[in-house]
């Protein structure tokens, strides 16, 4: 069992009983069973960063040393994801050090604590779990130690690699070529060249490190991944999954241009992420020059960008699985504005032959979700008489959503 904690859900007020139940779970249950999950990826949760006044009272609970240990453990990692450069001087006092165990040191990694160089270094020296450690180098690349590790830890996964590659290229990646391709993605992009170009003949037949190549996309390396392509069997293989790289939060991405000469060797599902990330990037010229002729008829749809792709999307999948909710957030996505999704709603209930309630009803719904007063005026013309109470529900949200009056309230 996983103890699961939101910061969100958290205040000043009901953090030391939440400290307490954690050490009591642990207590009773081991620390395996006890590990905590903390939601910290903003992004993907749509969560807001902790109010200042709960980081503060974390960083106080994990710093007192009078509180049990286990407490201390879990406020840390509780406060953790969120630390920055400033608090470099606290970490590097912190009483108790071996409390937090490694968690500590991948902080003080994080937020660049050059202090602690010697310490990563050892533990790449010592050859245990290198595909974890280096996944620190790029914010300690300030040491010239720990780009010689790096560099050192690189040339080990070379030395395991046969010395006559096939030319079948490898696709699966190894956790540790996982590891260091992201590195190289971190690092500055001349060193990222020196490192790759030094090498390219022992890396070039692993498609992640290929990939690393075009991220940095420099004359030399362009040469390198075209005269790569050219030699080995299967040239798609190179370009397995590169649609991830194009939308990567860790460090550099690829390019969608740079793809441009290598997109009929892109798998079909790669060339459905391109097409959307294209949309996210407005680059819609561009898509429909290059990428689209290469999509069949069904998957051209269920990337495209009009009208009646969108309400297909809606029909064929998200009104059985997602939801009209889900949907909007798609339509954001691919950089376009959700109230245009209330206009699609409209259209869809306005074109219809004869009373369609389903349709009408997701239009009320779109409109709740991001209509303002002029939507619901319209709504309001648009509705038959015996749809007025959903109308009034929706203007209800509506005004409410946008700190209106509400009518006859």
């Amino acid at each position: 069992m996983m103890v699961e904690i939101a910061l969100t859900g958290l205040s000043v007020d009901t953090l030391p009983f939440i400290l307490e139940r954690c050490e009591a779970y642990e207590l009773v249950h081991g620390e395996r069973a006890a590990r905590l999950q903390v939601w910290v990826d903003r992004a993907h949760y749509r969560l807001e960063a902790p109010p200042k006044e709960l980081l503060a009272a974390l960083k106080s609970s994990f710093i007192d040393p009078s509180l049990p240990a286990i407490r201390r453990k879990y406020a840390f990692q509780m406060w953790a994801p969120h630390a920055t450069a400033g608090d470099i001087s606290d970490l590097a006092m912190l009483q108790d050090a071996h409390i937090f165990g490694n968690m500590l040191l991948q902080v003080r990694a994080d937020v660049g604590d050059l202090s602690i160089a010697d310490l990563l270094v050892a533990r790449l020296t010592s050859q245990e779990h290198d595909e974890w450690w280096v996944r620190f180098c790029p914010t300690l690349w300030g040491s010239v130690s720990v780009r010689l590790a790096f560099e050192a830890a690189l040339d080990r996964r070379i030395a395991t690699l046969p010395s006559d590659e096939p030319r079948d290229l490898i696709v699966a990646p190894d956790n540790i070529d996982d590891a260091l391709s992201t590195a190289l993605n971190q690092i500055e992009a001349g060193e990222t060249e020196r490192i790759l170009l030094s090498r390219w003949e022992a890396l070039a037949g692993r498609a992640l490190y290929i990939q690393s190549a075009l991220a940095i996309n420099t004359p030399e390396l362009f040469a390198c991944v075209i005269a790569k392509v050219l030699e080995v069997r299967n040239p798609s293989d190179a370009f397995e999954h590169v649609a991830l790289r194009t939308q990567t939060s860790e460090g550099r991405s690829v390019a969608l241009q740079t793809l441009t000469p290598f997109l009929p060797l892109l798998p079909i599902i790669d060339l459905s992420i391109v097409a959307s990330e294209a949309n996210r990037q407005s680059l819609f010229t561009w898509r429909a020059e290059y990428v689209d002729p290469l999509l069949d008829d069904q998957m051209r749809a269920r990337v495209g960008t009009s009208d009646s792709d969108f309400l297909a999307r809606y029909l064929e999948h998200f009104r059985r699985e997602h939801g009209l909710e889900a949907w909007l957030r798609g339509l954001e996505y691919d950089n376009m504005q959700p109230e245009r999704g209330i206009r699609i709603m409209r259209d869809w209930y306005l074109s219809s032959d004869g009373p369609n309630s389903e349709a009408f009803r997701a239009y009320c719904s779109a409109v709740r979700l991001y209509g303002n007063r002029g939507d619901t005026d319209q709504l309001e013309r648009d509705a038959p008489p015996e749809e007025k109470d959903v109308v009034e529900y929706s203007k209800y949200f509506v005004y409410r959503r946008t700190g209106r009056d509400i009518p006859g309230k």
